[in-house]
Formats: C-alpha cells, sequence, structure tokens
C-alpha cells in the first residue's frame, strides 16, 4: 500500500509576514499473513491453528526540499513486526509479535524494540 500526506503550513509572525509552503510525505506498508501447515500440506480441508505474520511500514515526513525547511528529506522511519499467532479455537486466538521502529537517514525519531502479547476473545 502507499499514501500520501500534504498539509499546508504558515510562516511569519505577522499579516505583513507570513507565508505558506506544502508540506507533504509518504507511507507506503506491505504485510503478510501465513498458516505455513495449510501452505505446504496436501490436504486443503485441514484447517491450521498456527501462522506467521510479518509486517513492514516506511515513513517518509518530508517527501521534498522546499517543505523540509531545516529536516532532511532523506529522513524516514521504518517499522518491522514479525510475530506468529495461535487459533485457541474459533473464537480466541493468542499472538506474539516483536516490533522494532528503526530511523534511518538522520530521523529523530527513537529507535524501539518491543514485544508484545496479544489476544482475542469474540462473543
Amino acid at each position: 500500500e502507499w499514501g500520501r500526506r500534504t498539509e499546508t503550513v504558515e510562516t511569519g509572525a505577522t499579516i505583513a509576514t507570513r507565508g505558506t509552503y506544502d508540506n507533504s510525505g509518504t507511507v507506503t506498508s506491505g504485510f503478510a499473513l501465513v498458516r505455513p501447515v495449510e501452505l505446504l500440506g496436501t490436504d486443503p480441508k485441514v484447517h491450521s491453528p498456527f501462522g506467521l505474520i510479518a509486517r513492514v511500514d516506511t515513513f517518509t515526513p518530508f517527501s521534498s526540499s522546499i517543505s523540509a525547511a531545516t529536516q532532511t528529506t532523506s529522513a524516514r522511519n521504518q517499522l518491522l513486526i514479525f510475530g506468529v499467532f495461535w487459533d485457541l479455537n474459533a473464537k480466541a486466538s493468542f499472538s506474539v509479535d516483536f516490533q522494532n521502529l528503526k530511523p534511518h537517514g538522520g530521523s529523530a525519531t527513537a529507535e524501539s524494540k518491543v514485544l508484545f502479547a496479544h489476544w482475542n476473545i469474540a462473543f
């Protein structure tokens, strides 16, 4: 997936010195949800309760040098998610995933590495 954000930024302290410029950024994202037993299995009727998930997001806050002002246009942030999930039954599931937010190209974002546990119960 691909998305673009555009906003108009006002500068200047008074109406006489006021100016505007467009600030834009982009985000790209991709993910995969795979059940290896079903993918590699020979019986298509067998439902696997286990699966793998992977996701990659890349966010570039400034895509042009005019809108970047003092920022660098090469700055971007990347989010990586890798995990496993288990369907306990038709209404309950549990998953564990690792999420890493990593700055690139001079981004001021702090790097984070977190292990998450998720559960879902439907009534």
